[in-house]
């Protein structure tokens, strides 16, 4: 069993349009691209983003409980929960090469609408961050920060390509369905 300590930094990848590897280390904001001429770094100083008391409390208490599934009466051992969340938590690349960089973000504690008392892993409150991503052109040119709308879904994975989105979203109901979006940047017309 496999359980890492939550808002820890870790290793992300993706595989590029060009066959190469972009990957980077989520403790710093450095990702790389590796290229036949050599390396493309891509580098931003960002400030950090906080995790809460209350939301280390529920990511621990969550941790414990899904690790006492298996090994009933274990208690953490583990290094502290992280006072700041990973600069970015995910990469993902452009059918047209353009790389996308999913962000931490500040969560917001909200109320469980279907929160099951007789289920061990349902909570009265969950904490939610907004989806954002930093966009860089396949030369590195940073383009800007796209903050999608509420019911847009990274998992499965977008299709990105140009300034078009392919991801799925899902409605009240839970129906979920393929939308296109249209990214539009300040100076688009």
């Amino acid at each position: 069993m496999t359980y890492g300590v939550p808002f820890a930094p870790s290793a992300i990848w993706a595989v590029h349009p060009s066959g190469h590897f972009v990957s980077g280390i989520s403790s710093d904001y450095r990702i790389d691209l590796e290229l036949p001429e050599g390396v493309l770094r891509i580098e931003r100083a960002v400030e950090p983003v906080r995790v809460f008391p209350r939301e280390a409390d529920h990511e621990r208490a969550r941790t414990e409980r899904g690790i006492g599934m298996t090994f009933p009466g274990w208690t953490w051992d583990r290094p502290s929960i992280p006072d700041t969340k990973p600069p970015f938590t995910g990469l993902y690349t452009g059918r047209d090469g353009r790389i996308w960089v999913r962000v931490s973000t500040e969560a917001q504690e909200v109320e469980n609408e279907d929160h099951d008392p007789d289920n061990p892993f349902s909570t009265p409150v969950e904490w939610r961050s907004p989806l954002r991503f930093d966009v860089f052109e396949a030369n590195g040119a940073y383009l800007g920060a796209v903050n999608p709308p509420e019911d847009f879904y990274a998992n499965p994975s977008p299709v990105f390509e140009g300034d078009y989105v392919w991801a799925v979203s899902g409605d009240d109901l839970g129906i979920q369905r393929v939308v296109r979006y249209r990214i539009t940047l300040d100076s688009d017309p």
